[in-house]
């Protein structure tokens, strides 16, 4: 169900008529005494009314308003709907607004201290926030008979809850996961709720499934009764079991343990594999997670949740708009994915890819890695470097020219520290950009820059797993980058893990079709799983707008045709000779005529193979051609001989064009003469 169509409710089908406090929540309202009080005894119900038989306190917990009560000689109660942390809540008609629907919250029992503290609470939150996820208030009021209680006046939800759509989203109307993608796009708006929060200096502290309601096509944050100031150090944090952060009881809570809540209800929303009311406690660790069995393509979705449920804070986001960023990146690779509908990400973190690495069907080898990784999508200068003005005042130069600038840096910060390397490593000198690491300080919890880094210098220098484990971290740390995800792809690749290599390739492909480097990527390792009808989709479904459609149209040609020595078959024959014609009014005249000259030659082998002058018949009966060529040995050898003969002519090189010569020679139809 899309967020725009949440299930649209009756208020009166929402509406409880016989409420009270559950009996395990029922103590004594005496902060002196808190004896359990309204128990059940001998079979009997407990009551929801009466007095502590310790100290005989008075106790209600039961909705202190009945329907048809007026408050204000305005809001006319219908009944109660339910009740949150610490008040009752209400379904009533405002006479002054059309008998409009609204909610009005009182507390459950303002006796209470803690009762009476967190409906102060929300009541002081709710005054100064405005925003469209945060349920709004239009007013307060007093009923003339209890001058100690007051009610807010709030707007009516009428799509229910996230617990009540997850409730009822599986067969017959039982518990099952919501889809990731819905579920993302719900924390989408609640990250932006969040985010206000946090610069307003309140943190919210409760998030949970049922704090979350549905409503025109929007998600609403309610129930603020644990709501708290960022600045608060006195009192102490509550929250739900199973969503609160655990560092919650030993110290004051903080941004980061509001986005635990978040991950906390994600997970609750997604990971859902019984009709459990809270389905929260699933372990924080990426390792587990993927045991959950979820589809490789949400790979980055457990890495989200992985992060933002570490157990130690500081791994955590540091902001809702941090943590959101990568919700955001993570739901357009998972909707890339299920459509097959490109849905590039705009990336704060990584400039644009400009040049494509490895453009080649064949696998890299180790002498072109230390060029291979500088050709890999550049972090973006740290804005709180201190040497961010400069380096951000170089335009494009040359590596060695840019070291020379660096050199001249007016401090040799970490950040330019990080571009000597790259521009040492675009020279090949994995030496010098090795030293250049080994003085920078251990990366900190979350310095994805720093381990980037660190998998540039070690996979260039052949330490595969260290690359690998270091590419790794930096994927978990930013799992909606495809910039991430395609360096720890490249660092698969090269480790010799071909299908998860694939996995990832394919996934930042889909997503971007700027990220030519993927396509390349995906169709090496489809080569090396002999999957070559596949590799050379990939490589044509580079766009034409790409500088590299050329060059990739032209490895699916080599792709089809084989390697040396090897026969095709007639059909990727064909195929590779219906893409070469493509190429022909593309390419250069010696890059058309070596195209054509492989094409040839891999023709005539199929051709002596088989073994026969009948060429075969293609759709229609005709007799199949290649290039415009007869598939009978005699009319290949010609073709063949004939574009030798061309590359002899344009070559520079006087040894070059001795061979092309000979090989003219050589295939040419034998004669008599």
């Amino acid at each position: 169900m899309p967020i725009g169509t949440p299930p649209r409710r009756d208020p009166l089908s929402a509406a409880r008529p016989d409420l009270a406090v559950a009996e395990h929540a029922r103590v004594c309202l005496n902060p002196a005494c808190r004896a359990p009080v309204g128990r059940s005894e001998a079979g009997l119900p407990g009551l929801t009314k009466g007095i502590c038989p310790i100290c005989e306190t008075p106790y209600s917990f039961a909705p202190e308003l009945s329907p048809d009560t007026v408050l204000k000689g305005r809001y006319d109660i219908v009944r109660c709907l339910g009740f949150g942390g610490v008040g009752w809540v209400y379904l009533a008609r405002d006479r002054d607004m059309g008998q409009s629907w609204r909610v009005l919250k009182g507390p459950r029992n303002p006796d209470d201290p803690a009762v009476a503290g967190g409906f102060r609470t929300e009541f002081e939150v709710l005054l100064d926030l405005d925003h469209p996820n945060i349920v709004k208030i239009y007013d307060v009021v007093r009923p003339a008979h209890g001058a100690d209680r007051s009610y807010l006046v709030m707007e009516y939800l009428d799509g229910g809850s996230l617990e009540e759509l997850r409730s009822g989203s599986g067969p017959d109307g039982t518990a099952a996961a919501i889809p990731i993608p819905q579920a993302l796009e719900y924390t989408l708006e609640i990250l932006d709720a969040m985010e206000y929060l946090h610069t307003k200096g309140w943190l919210y502290c409760d998030l949970k499934p049922d704090n979350v309601m549905l409503s025109e096509g929007r998600i609403r944050l309610v129930d603020f009764g644990a709501a708290r100031l960022a600045s608060d150090r006195t009192t102490q944090p509550w929250g739900t079991p199973g969503f609160e952060a655990p560092e919650v009881d030993a110290s004051h809570t903080t941004v980061r343990s509001d986005l635990y809540t978040v991950a906390g209800t994600l997970g609750a929303l997604t990971l859902a594999t019984s009709s459990g009311r809270w389905v929260s406690s699933f372990s924080a660790r990426y390792a587990d997670l993927r045991s959950v069995g979820l589809a490789p393509e949400y790979d980055p979705y457990l890495r989200l949740l992985a992060r933002t449920r570490a157990p130690d804070p500081q791994a955590r986001f540091a902001s809702a708009a941090e943590m959101r960023q990568q919700a955001a990146g993570v739901l357009q690779q998972i909707r890339s994915g299920d459509h097959d509908v490109p849905r590039p990400h705009v990336s704060t973190m990584f400039s644009p890819p400009t040049r494509v690495f490895a453009p080649q069907p064949h696998p890299i080898a180790a002498t072109e890695l230390a060029a291979v990784v500088s050709r890999l999508p550049a972090p973006r200068t740290d804005p709180t470097d201190a040497a961010a003005g400069f380096l951000n005042s170089i335009g494009p130069v040359a590596a060695g020219e840019l070291i020379t600038l660096l050199a001249a840096a007016p401090a040799p910060t970490t950040e330019v520290v990080h571009q000597t390397i790259r521009a040492r490593l675009a020279l090949n000198d994995v030496t010098h950009a090795a030293r250049l690491l080994a003085s920078l300080p251990v990366p900190g919890t979350t310095d994805w820059r720093s381990r980037w880094h660190h998998g540039l210098v070690h996979l260039a220098r052949g330490d595969l797993a260290a690359a690998r484990s270091w590419f790794d971290q930096v994927y978990s740390l930013l799992p909606g980058e495809p910039a991430a995800r395609l360096g720890y792809a490249l660092a698969c690749e090269v480790a010799g893990d071909r299908d998860l290599a694939a996995g990832h390739y394919a996934a930042v492909w889909a997503a971007d079709p700027a990220a030519v480097s993927a396509a390349f990527g995906l169709a090496r390792v489809r080569v090396g799983l002999d999957q070559r009808r596949a590799a050379a989709t990939v490589l044509c479904s580079v766009p034409d707008t790409s500088t590299a459609a050329l060059r990739a149209r032209s490895c699916a040609v080599q792709v089809l045709l084989g390697a040396p020595g090897t026969v095709p078959d007639l059909a990727d024959l064909v195929k590779a000779g219906s893409i070469a014609e493509s190429l022909s009014h593309s390419l250069s005249g010696r890059e058309w005529y070596l195209v054509e000259k492989l094409v040839m030659e891999r023709a005539l082998a199929w051709v002596q193979a088989h073994g026969t002058d009948a060429p075969p018949a293609a759709a229609g009966g005709r007799p199949e051609r290649v290039l415009g060529t007869a598939l009978d040995e005699r009319a290949l050898r010609l073709a063949a001989e004939r574009v030798c003969r061309l590359l002899a002519r344009h070559s520079l090189d006087q040894r070059e064009r001795e061979w092309f010569i000979d090989q003219a020679n050589a295939v040419r139809p034998q004669t008599w003469f």
